[in-house]
């Protein structure tokens, strides 16, 4: 039961694949695109490769720069010895004298300053020594006269001879 012009292949509107996606709430072939089925490159992924091209062609870049640079440095060093443009003066080292003088300027003062009494009563008959002269050890500084001192010694001599 055929009739003409009827094609038998041909399903009917219910079967047909897009009429199926478009119920389900599917997209259909023809949303993906006009260039073949191929859905469109959208403009994050177009933005992504963009980035993706910098980003690679700059690793590139900072690899190939510094060797470029280190290339000409070592070329003009090369030029350098070829031209023999570089004197080097060597000295010989002699030893330095084991000590020197030197004198800078300053002033000194004590921490801490003492007031010196006698133990004795008496009087100051010579100096030898001013204030600010230097001295050594065991050098006569002043002869002290003191009448007390003086009558004790006798006393105990006087005792002593007897």
């Amino acid at each position: 039961m055929s009739v003409e012009g009827e094609n038998h292949n041909e399903r009917p509107n219910s079967w047909k694949l897009a009429d199926r996606l478009t119920s389900a709430g599917l997209p259909t072939v023809p949303e993906f695109g006009k260039n073949g089925g191929k859905p469109k490159i959208r403009g994050h992924v177009l933005l992504a490769g963009f980035a993706l091209i910098v980003g690679l062609a700059s690793v590139v870049a900072m690899g190939t720069i510094p060797r470029l640079q280190d290339k000409r440095a070592r070329e003009k060093t090369a030029e350098a010895v070829r031209a023999g443009s570089h004197i080097v003066r060597v000295v010989r080292p002699t030893r330095a004298p084991s000590s020197f003088d030197f004198s800078l300027p300053g002033s000194t003062q004590a921490l801490t300053q003492a007031t010196l009494y006698a133990q004795i009563n008496g009087y100051l008959k010579e100096r030898f020594v001013d204030i600010g002269d230097h001295v050594e050890a065991g050098q006569l500084l002043a002869v002290i006269v003191a009448p007390e001192i003086d009558a004790q010694l006798n006393q105990a001599r006087a005792q002593l001879e007897q």
